[in-house]
């Protein structure tokens, strides 16, 4: 069956070369700009902005825009953060690094051309094909105006900064990109399409659905995060902003801008982001260092997964139906990588504590069932119940534990009290001490009601 328009515009942009006669950089790159400016120009006026100054297009062969490519990743982060997260994700199950294995992270697919925020420049490779390569070129452009117009890359505040290798809001700013991709991809559908409209939503979902089955067919390899990530944005961001085009101007998808979503979830329910459904703050009620810290560097990094990381947390160990059930009672979430202290000579071990809050106390169990199961295979044995014994069973408020360990010694453990779960992966046996503290912490109070 031949792609559809929606399929070649998403995998194209996904960063997938294609062949086509080689662009001279010099002698090609007014040529370019004129082309990539009268898109912009074509662009503009249907999505009703005003005509600005001329984009700065910059032409570049595979090396160099590898290179470009890369140091625009470079000045997004810190490396510390970058290296911190991926050691995270390492001990939850989701890909990354452990510190104990090293190794350079593998290269990812091929980048033919991108918009980058910092520098404000559309780069396209000259080993594209122009005109095959107009799809994946129109969605950068696309998102180079709406740069312009809803500022990507905003300055916190002076006095409102997050410590960079210290703190991340990733479910916050993956929400954003989705929001970004799914405005410029339906921006492109559009001008690609030849009747100039979207097909309707039940068609797209159904294009939505088969992009998605070929993206996780050809990166079975990928990260579980990672390739979750990527689909998001690339298609829930699509579907999230083409329910609202379906029925609306372009000046009513401008208001999404004015209250962007806040949380993955979000745009994974949209009905949540019209109901102004707000994550709770967990990370506001935890103690600033963890119970019975010991050293200035306790908390190595921090960030809220929001519901697309319990998704794909419990994705390899219940498959993708139990996955997506219980992950959609999310109510909010704070993880940490913490290190704690030295045993005698040894070094000081790396482990990760989850705290996360549930809109009902029945979501929460799911969670913790299916969590239950996710833990029992990163550590290689079933937890067993270790609730303290009580005279009578314990009430829907009374705290329950699980526990296991794996083959090294580590702990992997599971509390749950009401609509609050506290998980422990990989860490020593002394950790296991501040569970009470944190599950207490996060059952103070519930989810805030607006945005």
């Amino acid at each position: 069956m031949a792609p559809t328009l929606l399929g070649i515009v998403v995998v194209l942009t996904a960063g997938h070369a294609w062949s086509g006669p080689v662009l001279p950089v010099a002698s090609m790159e007014s040529l370019v700009t004129r082309a990539v400016n009268d898109d912009a120009a074509a662009l503009s006026a249907a999505r009703g902005f005003r005509g600005g100054r001329p984009l700065v297009v910059r032409v570049l062969d595979r090396p160099h825009l590898r290179a470009e490519h890369d140091a625009a990743l470079r000045a997004a982060r810190s490396p510390g953060a970058a290296d911190a997260e991926s050691r995270l994700q390492a001990l939850l199950g989701l890909g990354g690094q452990e510190p104990a294995t090293g190794g350079a992270p593998a290269r990812g697919a091929d980048v033919t051309g991108f918009y980058d925020p910092v520098s404000k420049r559309v780069y396209v490779g000259n080993w594209v094909s122009f005109v095959d390569g107009r799809a994946a070129r129109l969605k950068d452009i696309a998102e180079a105006l709406l740069d312009r117009r809803f500022p990507v890359t905003e300055r916190p505040r002076r006095g409102h900064e997050l410590p960079r290798d210290a703190d991340g809001e990733g479910d916050t700013l993956w929400a954003r990109m989705a929001l970004l991709e799914g405005d410029a991809t339906v921006q492109t559908l559009e001008r690609l399409s030849p009747g100039g409209g979207m097909p309707p939503t039940p068609a797209l979902a159904d294009e939505l659905d088969g992009v998605r089955q070929t993206m996780v067919a050809e990166e079975q390899g990928s990260p579980g995060l990672d390739l979750a990530r990527r689909l998001f944005v690339a298609l829930d961001g699509t579907a999230f902003v083409a329910s609202v085009r379906a029925r609306a101007p372009w000046s009513v998808v401008n208001q999404l801008w004015e209250h962007p979503p806040v949380s993955t979830e979000q745009v994974l329910h949209p009905e949540k982001y019209l109901r102004h459904e707000a994550p709770d703050d967990v990370a506001a009620r935890l103690p600033k260092r963890p119970p019975g810290a010991t050293g200035p560097d306790d908390v190595v990094y921090s960030d809220t997964l929001g519901e697309l990381g319990v998704r794909a947390f419990l994705q390899r160990a219940v498959g993708d139906y139990k996955a997506q059930r219980a992950a959609t009672g999310w109510g909010g979430d704070r993880v940490r990588l913490q290190r704690g202290p030295p045993a005698g000579e040894a070094a000081a071990v790396e482990y990760v504590t989850w705290v996360t809050t549930w809109d009902e106390a029945s979501d929460a169990q799911d969670f913790a069932e299916q969590a239950g199961q996710t833990l029992a295979l990163l550590a290689g044995g079933r937890l067993t119940e270790v609730t303290p014994r009580r005279r009578a069973p314990p009430g829907p408020r009374d705290a329950r534990r699980w526990r296991t360990a794996d083959a090294r010694g580590r702990i992997f453990a599971l509390e749950w009290q009401g609509r609050a779960v506290t998980l422990l992966l990989g860490a020593p046996s002394s950790a296991e001490r501040s569970l009470p503290a944190l599950t207490a912490a996060a059952t103070r109070r519930g989810r805030p009601t607006s945005r």
